[in-house]
């Protein structure tokens, strides 16, 4: 065996290549020296292997032992044993993929490069290294080499969320073609060098080689470059199926190109196109003093009409007149209730003005200079002109269990709102007052309320979180029922936050309960204490009214999406909604606090802004709908299609094999006979044995009950066989594949359907070629085990 220099050196250019799309999920190349220094390893060892003259499997074990040393010293530094991995080693790896696994399912993409993910790309690389450059070097098959390829490239490129840039998928391709190119031409070197002799008169000398090897080079790659056009172009004519990652993180948000610029917020508070654009192209940046800041609000509505909700009406001149405005008193939050100050510092603002995001209840801002101002009644920021960077202060409001459920005490009762946000919408009214009244039955507070509505949809009432709506509902005759947007949602339990919002406003208001919408963007993900905001962070949730608390947030939104609930609309499972709230008796600091870091603990499980990323936007589909365990039923019918497809791919892989190793056109036509005769046999009709050509002839004649085209068809075959066998060398011979097909085209409709029927599905040659393969298979599989079990006996008969 040879070292191969040129083809393990285009192995690992192929495998760093397929690893290539990880920068798009990591935020910094840190893990791209250990991820090619391993390929290199893997290369360089498998040149020096097969110089050595070492077997296919011992070079591979060599490769796979070195690279787990360098994999040590790479990435496993304190944790050695003289310089070689261990046990210790093997405790530090297993928690550095631990922490791996937790930092893809918490961060969206880019992902912090942590030493744990850059351990498992440089393994993954390693392995993949391995496995190709055994493959395409050792046993001289590119092709198979293809598909770690393609494994290491669709685990970047599926849990990216987003389309790769062609350049990705182009580079690859480009690689792995050079690869079956290069074997190829080796293949063809090595043939004979006699020189080929045409049988007929040509143009020209040239014209041989011409068409040879030069038209064949040339036509296959035309091939390839029309190989890689299809594969770019075909998917975007095909229907999507619903994203499928390994892990719930890295993919939740799609990525889109561009950046720099301002971005624009949906003014018909409708955000199904911001939701689909799902790019994760910052809208901010900030810092905070919060553990767990809230969503930044960027407007609010209380217009609910024919099923959309209507922007607010306001004036930029009349509102944004000064550049250090009073901030008023948020509206209904009585100075009683407990609540904390926090800051928030943006650093990078792309908002287009006159919109701003903020959280709310607001406390001061300040905008460096620029003249602005806000809605008194909701505190919605408008700025002049646009902000870089703006310092805030808010409230964090943490009102006691008593203050929820009873009120504030001394507090005064007269509700300062506005009448619009306790209007039903009058479509959905009568469905909406009846579930409403369902949910809430037994509650007698609004808090416990709204508590048990955000439930039912959040959680406990089979409601999906999909960007794609349910498609329309109809009767059993077909007929489409009339139902409203929001009636439609109810009925179908399928839509987005701002079908959750909607349905949660309008159930508190049939209970009594003001309620309001606001849109703006959820906190977004944090890296070393960087908060960053992207378009796929827009986001709408309900404010419901309280008395003396005023305006508070709840999330409706399945937690997939939404992250965790507020922590005053959060009930601990396992405990009534009396327990572990801050009472009027304790110190509202200390034990608000204590309640706060005890929930977002036990949230952690299930999810939380810091830790579950928003963006869960996997378009749901008629697969989400199949019953558990449908994936195992699905790879079951795949595999029985495979199967099925083996023994007639195998018959065609025969017959053209056949045809390929003829020496002339005698061959080619006894080539043509034998597969002739197969599939005559497999329709029921096998050939007698020692039979003349004419015999022949008269036996299928007479079984076969041939018309005339039919007998004249396969004369011609017997005749063509006939000179075939007995005419001189180099005879010219007619091809007999359109008259062989004449022949089964004229038998086939006098057998049984099941003759025919085995005869396409099962065909002898076929069954005869899957034997032959696994046969093959078995000795290639078997023959490490075979040189273990050699190696043992001579070592004990020494």
């Amino acid at each position: 065996m040879s070292a191969r220099p040129g083809e393990a050196a285009l192995a690992a250019l192929a495998t760093i290549t397929a690893i290539w799309p990880v920068t798009t999920l990591l935020d910094s190349g840190e893990w791209v020296r250990g991820a090619v220094a391993m390929v290199l390893v893997v290369a360089l060892v498998g040149v020096a292997a097969r110089s050595a003259r070492l077997r296919g499997w011992q070079v591979a074990l060599a490769q796979a032992v070195v690279a787990a040393v360098v994999a040590g010293w790479l990435y496993g530094r304190g944790h050695l044993w003289h310089g070689l991995p261990g046990i210790e080693t093997v405790t530090a790896f297993n928690s550095l993929l631990v922490d791996a696994r937790g930092t893809i399912e918490s961060f969206t993409a880019p992902a912090p490069t942590t030493r744990g993910l850059s351990l498992l790309v440089g393994l993954v690389a390693g392995v993949v290294a391995v496995v190709v450059d055994y493959l395409a070097v050792t046993r001289r098959s590119a092709a198979m080499a293809g598909l770690p390829l393609l494994a290491a490239f669709l685990g970047s490129s599926a849990n990216s969320g987003s389309s790769l840039h062609p350049a990705f998928f182009i580079a690859l391709a480009v690689v792995w073609l050079v690869m079956v190119g290069r074997q190829g031409t080796g293949l063809v070197r090595r043939w004979s060098t006699t020189t080929a002799t045409p049988l007929t008169p040509v143009s020209s000398a040239s014209s041989v080689g011409d068409t040879g090897a030069a038209g064949t080079a040339t036509l296959g790659r035309s091939l390839g470059v029309v190989a890689i056009a299809a594969a770019l172009l075909v998917p975007l004519a095909l229907p999507h199926l619903p994203t499928r990652f390994l892990l719930s993180g890295l993919g939740r948000n799609d990525d889109s190109s561009g950046s720099g610029g301002s971005v624009g917020f949906s003014q018909s508070l409708d955000l199904a196109r911001d939701l689909a654009d799902r790019s994760t192209r910052p809208v901010l940046t900030y810092r905070t003093t919060a553990s767990a800041p809230p969503p930044l609000r960027v407007t609010v509505s209380s217009t609910y009409v024919n099923g959309s909700w209507l922007p607010p009406r306001r004036s930029v001149d009349r509102t944004a007149t000064s550049a250090d405005p009073s901030v008023p008193t948020p509206t209904g939050l009585d100075p009683a209730v407990p609540k904390r100050r926090e800051t928030v510092s943006v650093l990078g603002n792309l908002l287009e003005p006159p919109n701003l995001a903020a959280p709310y209840p607001l406390a001061g801002a300040d905008l460096g200079g620029t003249r602005w101002g806000l809605d008194n009644r909701t505190q919605s920021l408008l700025v002049a002109d646009q902000v870089s960077g703006y310092d805030l202060s808010y409230w964090d409001v943490e009102p006691t269990d008593s203050m929820l459920r009873v009120g504030v005490p001394g507090a005064t009762t007269n509700r300062v709102v506005d009448p619009r946000d306790l209007q039903v919408d009058s479509r959905s009214a009568a469905r909406v007052r009846a579930l409403a009244d369902a949910v809430t039955k037994g509650r007698t507070n609004a808090y416990d309320k709204a508590l048990a509505i955000q439930e039912f949809l959040r959680s406990n009432g089979g409601f999906t979180y999909s960007l794609t709506l349910a498609p329309p509902v109809t009767d059993q005759s077909g007929r489409v029922l009339p139902l409203d947007p929001l009636s439609h949602f109810l009925v179908t339990r399928q839509g987005y936050c701002v079908q959750f919002s909607t349905a949660m406003i309008m159930m508190a208001r049939a209970q009594g309960i003001p309620a309001r919408i606001a849109v703006g963007f959820l906190p977004g993900h944090v890296d070393r204490g960087l908060w960053t905001v992207a378009v796929a962070d827009a986001h709408a949730w309900p404010e419901l009214y309280l008395d003396g608390i005023g305006w508070l947030r709840f999330e409706p939104t399945p937690a997939a999406r939404s992250g965790a609930a507020p922590i005053y609309a959060t009930v601990l499972p396992g405990s009534s909604a009396d327990e572990g709230r801050p009472t009027d008796n304790t110190a509202s600091g200390s034990s608000s606090s204590t309640r706060k870091q005890d929930l977002l603990e036990r949230a952690n499980d299930v999810a939380t802004p810091q830790t579950a990323l928003p963006g869960g936007g996997a378009r749901a589909s008629w697969v989400d709908h199949l019953p558990h365990g449908w994936s195992l039923v699905l790879l079951a019918v795949l595999l029985g299609l495979v199967g099925a497809a083996a023994a007639p791919a195998g018959a065609l892989w025969s017959r053209r094999r056949r045809l390929r190793s003829a020496p002339d056109g005698a061959g080619r036509v006894e080539a043509q006979w034998v597969a002739l005769t197969e599939q005559l046999a497999d329709l029921g009709m096998p050939a007698p044995p020692s039979r003349t050509p004419r015999q022949l002839h008269d036996h299928y004649v007479r079984e076969a009950y041939l018309d005339h085209d039919g007998e004249q068809a396969l004369g011609r075959v017997l005749g063509t066989l006939e000179r075939a066998r007995y005419a001189p060398p180099r005879a010219d011979v007619v091809d007999v594949r359109q008259d062989a097909q004449r022949v089964l085209r004229a038998v086939a409709p006098t057998r049984p359907l099941w003759l025919r029927l085995r005869a396409v599905v099962i065909p002898s040659a076929g069954t005869a070629e899957v034997r032959r393969l696994r046969r093959r298979a078995a000795r290639v599989l078997g023959s490490p085990f075979r040189a273990v079990a050699a190696l043992v006996r001579r070592l004990t008969q020494r």
